[in-house]
Formats: structure tokens, sequence, C-alpha cells
């Protein structure tokens, strides 16, 4: 498989994503009503993925917390219509289920060159296809630390009119200061060095 396969496929069912197997080392998700397979991440999006969890587990309000590996899930009339999954997700705390169906407060995607560089059979970016399936299904805050340049980047972005826009950057060893949806600073170049 290369970095990144996307295959054009009918709706899918609930009961057949639910039974859908993934090879070992990949993940699958429906971005833009399309399956893409991934391989799993390098050090650097670990390490940057890690780190940011425990600085958000301790900025979090009182309720929530942040979650990995798990899909944000949207049916429609028994198809799966939008199922990808974040890096990080800062949900409920008594959030229960194979997946996340509710919007969380905070979602965060870790970019690599495939993020970037892959299209899906729209034309879409897979980041851009996720920004919109975000957007269309009201993410208000949404995190991204992109490891794809020389120094990595933090940007953040906020729901408004229907579209999640950028409202501020942070590269290299500057920091980016969040009141929304809850205050954090993150350091890009502490996440990875």
């Amino acid at each position: 498989m290369s970095d990144m396969e996307v295959a054009v496929v009918p709706p899918v069912r609930v009961p057949d994503w639910e039974a859908f197997s993934v090879p070992e080392g990949y993940r699958a998700e429906v971005i833009q009503g399309e399956l893409v397979v991934t391989p799993g991440t390098g050090v650097d999006h670990g390490r940057a993925q890690s780190r940011l969890t425990v600085l958000l587990a301790g900025a979090v309000p009182s309720g929530y917390e942040p979650v990995s590996g798990i899909e944000w899930r949207l049916d429609v009339s028994g198809v799966v219509a939008m199922a990808p999954q974040p890096d990080i997700m800062v949900v409920p705390r008594n959030a229960r289920g194979p997946a996340i169906v509710q919007t969380p407060l905070l979602a965060v995607e870790v970019l690599s060159l495939s993020d970037l560089s892959h299209r899906l059979a729209g034309g879409m970016t897979r980041r851009e296809g996720k920004l919109a399936d975000y957007a269309r299904n009201g993410l208000k805050d949404y995190l991204e630390i992109d490891l794809t340049t020389s120094d990595p980047v933090a940007i953040r972005y906020e729901l408004r009119r229907r579209t999640l826009i950028e409202v501020d950057r942070a590269p290299g060893t500057a920091v980016l200061q969040a009141e929304r949806p809850f205050g954090y600073e993150v350091r890009p170049q502490d996440l990875i060095r």
C-alpha cells in the first residue's frame, strides 16, 4: 500500500463499517464520504501527539478530557456520513461507546506530508476534506500542528459562517495562546524536541 490509499466506495452502511477490518498499522476513516486508509504515524507525530495530550489534560475544563485513537462518527439514515479520527479530541468525561457521536469541544490534528499532498476523489486534500467535514458538523474550535515545514507550526481555527477560519498561528519557538474553548498555550517546537 502506498503512503495513502483512497477508495471511492458506495455509501458505507453502519453495520458494514462496524465490521470493517483494518490491516495492523493502518487506520481507516470516512472523509467527504470516501474511505481513506492511511499507514501509522512517525516518531515526531507520535511525540507531538503525546506531549500535546498531556498539555491539554492540564488545561481542559472540569468534566472534559483529551482522548486519542477514537473516531468521531456521524451516521445519517443508516449510512456513515463521516468517520474521521482526529489525533486528539477533547470530549466529556462521560462519553461512551466505540465512537464519539457528539461534536467535541476541541479537535486536534498533527499534520504530515500525506495530509497535504494526497487528494480525495473530489479534488480536496485529506486535510481540506477533514476541515470541511468538521465545519459542516459544528466543530467550533480546531488546532493543527503542522510538522511538514522546517519548524513546526501551531495553527488555531474557529468556526465562522460554517467555515473553520485560521485565527492564530505560532511557528517554531513562538507561543500560541488560546482563550477558547478553554485557555491553553503551546510552543510548537516543544512538541517534538
